[in-house]
């Protein structure tokens, strides 16, 4: 069972990824109306829990790599398909 400190450091680090993500977002690209940055942060968490997971019941870190790799390809294709559609250089 988590621990309280395990627990308030999960409620930390949740808060102060969706601040940053909400405040750094101001002004930035939306993709079909959500800020695209929040949309890369809920979506990291996200895949990082659902790896966690099987991680946590089998006490591994095999897939720790491949799952850090496959966020980082999602989260560029996502931050890319989010970007301006304009390629002339004028957001």
């Amino acid at each position: 069972m988590l621990r309280l400190q395990s627990i308030l450091v999960i409620i930390m680090s949740i808060t102060i990824g969706t601040a940053i993500a909400h405040f750094a977002n101001e002004g930035a690209a939306a993709y079909q109306g959500y800020p695209s940055l929040m949309l890369c942060a809920v979506l990291a968490f996200g895949i990082q829990w659902v790896a966690y997971i099987p991680a946590a019941i089998m006490q591994t870190e095999r897939f720790y790599d491949l799952v850090g790799g496959s966020t980082y390809i999602i989260l560029v294709i996502l931050a890319y398909a989010a970007g301006p559609n304009d390629l002339t250089g004028n957001i």
